[in-house]
């Protein structure tokens, strides 16, 4: 089970307000031994069907929707569940095993949760799907078809397709040579034209089918024999492939072909999603059994299910060079997210002749990071750890532990105070979990925006008396100080790259060397950090590409350690409250320019409900129609709605108001009965978001 209750009782109060939750239900434990609850979700259907309360597609006017909340709740989001008998003959649904669990967002629905909407961006979603599914219009034409969804995959054919669509297309039928190396879970294929030796690869052939007739009918493929593929080809238009088999089938036995691999072309009425073709490819394998009597394939013959993933081309592949080597002791180098950015880090650094490293990736490495990876492969498919110690191994290196999970499942996350840990994941979700991560050594993030042009280093402090979470906010919190680079960080207008075909197959466009330039800086920062140890406070590092792409320039932000407090929430959850240096400083200011008379102003900075710790980044000036007096101060509002907007818009959210301070210059810094209730007020006109105020006494001062 989730074990902070906090937050799911946080989740129900988003839940419970969301605009289009009409009712919902009681908590429960289901067979996951998971934490859940079910909801009623009002949806708007067309007005041609509103009498009916239901679509000819089934969609209801009232959805029932389960939510199941993963134990990594909240770095992981929850899962959505319709009911069983919903409709699957629909697009953007993740493939069905057991539940019906739709596709409602294009990128990761992990970190959607991580943004300021929280579970409000997941509903908004939720909702969007269900009315976008009731008109029956969740294939949008100017977006294109979407690939047809794979229940069952067992595996990967890697292919240049616009070469064989180019070259071979206007075919309705034709060969291709395949190597293959299958396991008894999973099968990786390569296409290819020529008939190479692929090391502890076997050799069969792909027959390819083409139609050019449309179909536009969208049919999710759940085929488990050669009697099904027959059907599926048909509906599809492809009339001659169970004749073609049996035709070819005395042939492909003398080849001694026991698994052939079969691709239908298939021709539909908009661009496929993901690439410039009106082309989709379906893949599968066909067990060749026969009949004893007749040359034919048995009609139970196994079929497996297949995806296709692209074979990048010379265009896409870039070069980039090495930093000089410098040797220097045995720390280790934690590297999470082996990437593109993650892998250049690494091995500059392994090039430079730092040994005893451990790479930290859940991900394979696929045909398009050939495009800016530190590496390249085109033989197989093989996880990005395991062929980057190949490298590094192949440079020297020694000591390389490849892990190939994510970092929240790595039970054994042992550190000591000497090592560097490098988080490139560029992920929310990473950054909060090891903001609440116990590990000595120091933290270092890495991360890039505006296309590669905007690279983001933040340094820990020692003892993490600094930590990536305070330079994160400090960076929105520049933003609201500099129009330019709030522009260039928090702007979402970035340009996309196609990686595949389907839902959340998108990554940003950025050339290799591009990546190179902040990578190597990186790098460099990073080696004298090993070279003359680090200094005690924590560093913001924010470099800007010049207007000629030919470098950048580094602007560094010293960081002292933050001052910490913890006050207790609504549900006597524990938060915790970490203020920056100068905002101290700034508030005794204002408190001794007013001498015995109690003043104030608005405290602002980032809330993060995940980790359960609140910044505070700034203070502002009480408005100006603010009151003082010797025993009490009121906050006036003239201007204050104005300025928490453009504070909160040019850091897309990231920094908003937490709450007030004001002086007690005569007494001491415990807030009183009226601070209590002026508190509690504030608490519930901000929707019941955590709240923070601080009182400046005599002689110190207090968080509540």
């Amino acid at each position: 089970m989730v074990e902070n209750s906090y937050l799911i009782i946080f989740a129900r109060k988003f839940a419970k307000e969301h605009k289009s939750v009409i009712k919902i239900y009681d908590n429960y434990i289901n067979d996951k031994d998971l934490i859940c609850f079910d909801i009623d979700m009002k949806v708007n259907l067309p007005s041609s069907y509103k009498a009916k309360s239901k679509t000819d597609k089934g969609v209801k006017d009232i959805e029932r929707v389960t939510l199941e909340f993963p134990k990594k709740f909240p770095y992981k989001a929850p899962t959505v569940y319709l009911r069983d008998d919903f409709n699957r003959n629909f697009p953007h649904i993740n493939p069905v095993v057991d539940k019906f669990n739709p596709c409602i967002f294009e990128g990761s629905v992990d970190e959607l949760l991580q943004q300021q909407l929280w579970m409000d961006g997941i509903l908004d979603q939720l909702i969007d799907w269900l009315e976008t599914s009731a008109s029956n219009s969740l294939i949008n034409p100017e977006q294109g078809w979407e690939p047809m969804r794979v229940d069952d995959n067992n595996g990967f054919i890697v292919y240049d397709k616009e070469f064989l669509i180019d070259k071979h297309v206007m075919k309705e039928e034709f060969t291709s040579n395949i190597f293959y190396n299958k396991t008894d879970k999973f099968l990786i294929g390569r296409v290819t034209e020529i008939k190479e030796k692929i090391d502890n690869f076997e050799n069969s052939i792909m027959l390819c089918f083409y139609s050019e007739v449309v179909s536009d009918e969208y049919i999710p493929y759940n085929i488990k024999n050669f009697t099904d593929l027959e059907s599926f080809a048909k509906k599809n238009n492809i009339d001659n492939f169970k004749g073609s088999v049996n035709k070819n089938l005395i042939e492909l036995k003398n080849r001694n072909v026991g698994l052939l691999f079969v691709s239908f072309f298939i021709k539909r009425p908009y661009t496929v999603i993901g690439s410039n073709s009106d082309i989709e490819i379906l893949n599968f394998t066909l067990e060749l059994k026969q009949y004893k009597k007749t040359n034919q394939v048995y009609q139970n013959a196994s079929v497996s299910i297949l995806s296709g993933l692209n074979f990048s081309d010379t265009k896409l592949l870039q070069q980039f060079s090495g930093a000089n080597q410098v040797t220097k002791g045995n720390e280790m180098i934690m590297q999470i997210g082996c990437g593109s950015l993650g892998s250049k880090i690494a091995l500059h650094l392994a090039r430079n002749g730092n040994d005893n490293f451990k790479l930290i990736d859940e991900k394979y490495f696929v045909p398009n990071n050939n495009a800016r990876h530190a590496l390249f492969s085109s033989s197989s498919l093989n996880s990005k750890v395991e062929l980057l110690q190949k490298a590094m191994y192949e440079i020297g290196l020694k000591n390389i532990d490849p892990i190939f999970n994510n970092i929240f499942d790595i039970e054994s996350f042992k550190t000591s105070s000497n090592d560097i840990i490098i988080d490139s994941t560029a992920s929310l979700a990473v950054n909060n979990y090891l903001t609440k991560k116990q590990f000595e050594g120091r933290l270092i993030h890495t991360s890039l925006y505006n296309n590669g042009t905007i690279a983001f280093v933040g340094i820990e402090g020692k003892n993490r008396g600094v930590k990536i979470i305070d330079v994160v906010s400090l960076m929105y919190q520049k933003c609201t100080e500099d129009n330019e680079i709030a522009k260039r960080i928090t702007d979402t207008h970035a340009t996309y790259q196609s990686i595949g075909q389907g839902c959340g197959s998108f990554t940003t466009a950025s050339s290799d060397a591009t990546i190179s330039i902040s990578s190597a800086g990186i790098s460099n920062l990073i080696q004298s950090k090993i070279n003359d140890g680090f200094s005690e406070s924590g560093k913001f590092l924010l470099g800007v590409m010049d207007e000629n792409n030919l470098g950048m320039s580094w602007k560094t932000t010293t960081i002292q350690p933050l001052n910490v407090k913890y006050i207790k929430g609504s549900q006597d959850e524990e938060w915790e409250i970490r203020i920056f240096q100068n905002v101290l400083d700034d508030i005794k200011i204002e408190s001794e320019k007013w001498n015995d008379l109690e003043t104030g102003g608005i405290l602002i900075g980032h809330i993060s409900i995940p980790t359960q710790t609140i910044i505070i980044t700034e203070q502002i000036e009480a408005p100006e129609d603010s009151e003082r007096g010797k025993n009490k101060f009121y906050s006036g509002v003239k201007g204050l709605s104005e300025k928490l907007k453009f504070i909160e818009k040019s850091s897309a959210g990231m920094i908003t108001q937490l709450g007030t301070w004001h002086s007690h210059p005569n007494s001491s810094s415990s807030p009183s009965s009226i601070d209590l209730k002026s508190k509690r007020k504030m608490y519930e006109d901000r929707n019941e978001m955590p709240t923070v105020c601080l009182v400046w006494g005599k002689n110190d001062f207090s968080v509540y």
